[in-house]
Formats: C-alpha cells, structure tokens, sequence
C-alpha cells in the first residue's frame, strides 16, 4: 500500500493511458468512416460530372457559319475527323483567296512606274504630267486590241454616191440624148440604196465593234498644264482598269465574230463612264479625309444599297474591298444581252446590278454610218455594273491621301485637315559642300493639297 501510496501518479497515468487507447481507437475509427464517406461522395461527383462533359463540335465556313455542329462525350476519333475537316477547309480556303486573288490583280499593272504610292522630291511634278500621258495614249491602243473602229463618215459616202448619181445620169444622157426620165431615176436611187449599205457593210466587216476614244468619261482630251494630285492620278488608274475589264469583256463576248460588227455580240459602245471616287471633292483635285477604321472580320452586307449588297468606302467597315460602279452604253444583239453579261463575270468581279433597254432604228443608225448587220435584231441597253476591288494587292500602291480618303489611316480623324503628315523643311547642302546629295533624299510625305 505503501507503494501504491507513493507512486499513484504512474498508476493514474497508467489508468488513464488504458482507457485512452480504446476510446481513440473508437474515435479514429469514426473518423476514417466519414472521411471515407466524404471520399466516395466525392469521386461519385466527379465521375458523374465527367460522366455528362460533353464537346460541341462543329465545322466554320469561309463566312464565319457553323458547319455540322454536333454536341457528345469527348470522342478521340470525332476530334480528329473535325480537326482535320477545318484544316481542309482552311487548306482550299486558302487555295481560294490566292485564285481569288489573282483573277481581280490579273495583268492590272501601273501605268507609270516610280509614282505610287509617293514619287521622288525631284519628280513630284513631272511624274503627274508623265501619268497623264499615258493615260491618254492607253485608250486608243486600248480599242485597238479589241478590234475596234470607227463608222465611216457620211459626208464622204454621200460624196461618193453623188458621184456615182451622176455618172450614171451622164450615161443615159449619152445612151438616150435625153434627160433620165422618172423611171430610170427611180432604178438609179436603188442602185445608190444598195451601193450605201455595201460600203457600210464592207466597212463593218474590218473590224469588231464602233468605237473611239470619246467613250471613255473623264480622260482629258490632252495633258494638262499643271500637274495633277497623286489621288486624280489614282482615280485614274482606277479608271483605266475598269475601262480596261469592260473592254476585255466586250471583246470576250466578240470572240467569234469572225464577220466583224454584223457577227459580233456588242456592236457599238456608246459611253463607259464610271462614277466618281468616295475620296475625292466635288473638284476631283482635292481629298476628303475620313475617321480611321479598323474594318471587321467580315465583309459587310447592306441589301438597301444595292441588289449584291457590297458596300464600300467611308463608314461602311469594310476593310476587305472597294467597290467603284461603271455605266456602260452599248447596242447590242437582242438575243445575246446574256452573252456579254457572262463575259463580263469571266473577266472579272463584276456584277450587272441595273439595266435599261431601248429601241434602235438601223435606218437611222446608217444614217449616221453604223451599220449592224440585217439578220440580227439590236436594241441599245444602258448597263450599271458593279466592280469590286481587293484591297490586298493595292493597298500598297495606294498614296497616303488616298488611304486617309478611305478611312484606312489609323491615327487620322475626321477633322483633320490632311490626311498625311506635312513635310518637314528643305534640308540644302551647307555652303561649299559638292553635289546636293541631301535634295535626292525623301522630305516626308506630302499633303494632298501640296500636289495641286
């Protein structure tokens, strides 16, 4: 007793070791069971969420539309069916844009080189006045390689049936010893009838299609005397391919007109005449500067302002292209209208949007020296044809007043006054230096105002 006396603390501490040991065991033992609970509830969780994950695939269009859209479990073998549709997709997307590409680029080259986007200091004005030049000189040679040419000239034919009218009046005066009386009068005028409409046909049968240079709207009779701005000179290139696609669509659809003009679909051009550029004034000399903008994703659609809906310039977003419309006037074969339409299309992207018919009278045509043959009725037709233009392949051709017209120059307001920098001063060689080095050099960018 006496040692339970004296060591009752490691007796106590015994007891309580004892009785601790079960009672943690009952403890830990519950506590393994909710966290085992716990666990199982939570992998049931997540094997139930993993269960219902499901992937939406789907397929995307050159015009941003979802293709094939299908929404199911993950499917290793759906994924790579789809990953390599789209690069499919993207491959012939691809191959596309570049065709696309270059059927609008074509043979459509400058006419002036060492002008666009900006001429050298030294040629800022004698490069305009070259522009202009060539301008001019490129329409009759432009003519020429569709066959085309003008009607005769009436006066002449009429002297030549004068002539005619009275050699033969000479002749029966000389047969009868009298005046022609009304009945070989009468013989004699169809005889000038017929020989009229030979000249006129043997005339026609040399070349494709009447026309002359006065069918291009707006290109100068002669170089003017001052030199015009780089965006004048970049509407007119402008000008120049679109007069040049509708040439090559008149001569397309002549192909076959191995006859000359009685053979040919397009017998005559009229006018061709293409509306103003967005980015020039009421003046054409100067620019209208518009806010910068960035363009979307895709090209914007608006059916209000035309049947194709294309829309382009200003305010419009569209960063992809420009769209300039040309009236074309022409008499043409009735029956084959669908033939140039067609031949236009294969030539370039253009797009009938509007077209006006009416009535031609061939015995006033003749009168006037066109004669389109007897078999094939014609009707003359007044067409306005949308063109579109890829920015891509020009807009580095493109001078910064033009781009800053367009809306294409970021940092540019509506409100500022140019659409480039101005140039900083004439840097001169100091005094006693050899050359003059520093005036080759570039100066800056000029304003547009600057060019005239």
């Amino acid at each position: 007793m006496n040692w339970v006396k004296a060591n009752w603390v490691i007796i106590l501490l015994s007891l309580i070791a004892l009785a601790a040991l079960p009672t943690a065991m009952y403890f830990s033992g519950n506590m393994r069971e909710k966290i085992r609970a716990d666990l199982a509830k939570r992998i049931d969780t997540d094997m139930k969420e993993l269960n219902n994950v499901r992937v939406q695939y789907h397929l995307q269009a050159v015009d941003g539309t979802k293709l094939l859209e299908k929404s199911i479990e993950p499917n290793a073998a759906y994924t790579q069916w789809y990953r390599d549709q789209a690069e499919a997709i993207r491959s012939r997307t691809g191959a596309v844009s570049e065709a696309a590409l270059e059927f609008n680029r074509a043979d459509h080259g400058v006419l002036v080189r060492d002008l666009f986007p900006q001429p050298e200091p030294r040629a800022a004005q004698t490069k305009p006045l070259e522009f202009a030049a060539a301008y001019i000189r490129a329409h009759p040679a432009m003519l020429a390689a569709i066959r085309a040419g003008e009607p005769m000239d009436p006066a002449q034919v009429s002297a030549m049936l004068t002539d005619y009218q009275q050699s033969q009046y000479e002749r029966i005066r000389n047969q009868t010893g009298k005046d022609p009386t009304e009945e070989e009068k009468a013989v004699v005028a169809n005889e000038l009838r017929a020989l009229r409409v030979q000249q006129y046909q043997r005339h026609a049968g040399q070349f494709a299609v009447y026309a002359g240079p006065y069918v291009f709207e707006g290109v100068p009779a002669s170089v003017p005397t001052q030199e015009p701005s780089l965006a004048t000179c970049w509407d007119w290139q402008e000008r120049f391919w679109i007069h040049k696609d509708i040439c090559r669509a008149i001569d397309f659809a002549n192909r076959d007109a191995t006859g000359g003009v009685p053979d040919s679909v397009v017998k005559r051009i009229v006018k061709i005449g293409v509306r103003p550029a967005p980015y020039l004034v009421a003046d054409g000399r100067g620019v209208t500067t518009a806010a910068f903008e960035a363009g979307t994703d895709k090209a914007p659609l608006d059916f209000s302002r035309s049947i194709t809906g294309r829309v382009s310039g200003p305010g419009s977003n569209n960063k992809w292209f420009d769209v300039r419309v040309v009236r074309v006037e022409l008499v043409l074969s009735s029956r084959r209208v669908p033939a140039f339409m067609d031949a236009l299309a294969a030539t370039n992207f253009m797009t009938v949007l509007d077209m006006d018919l009416f009535r031609v009278d061939p015995v006033e045509e003749l009168r006037s020296g066109y004669y389109y043959g007897e078999s094939d009725p014609v009707i003359r037709a007044v067409f306005d044809v949308e063109t579109v233009w890829l920015r891509e392949w020009r807009k580095d051709l493109m001078p910064n007043d033009v781009k800053g017209g367009l809306g294409m120059l970021e940092g540019v307001g509506a409100d500022d006054p140019f659409a480039a920098p101005p140039p900083p001063p004439a840097r001169r060689p100091p005094a006693g230096a050899g050359g003059g080095e520093d005036d080759s050099r570039p100066r800056g960018r000029r304003r547009p105002n600057d060019d005239g």
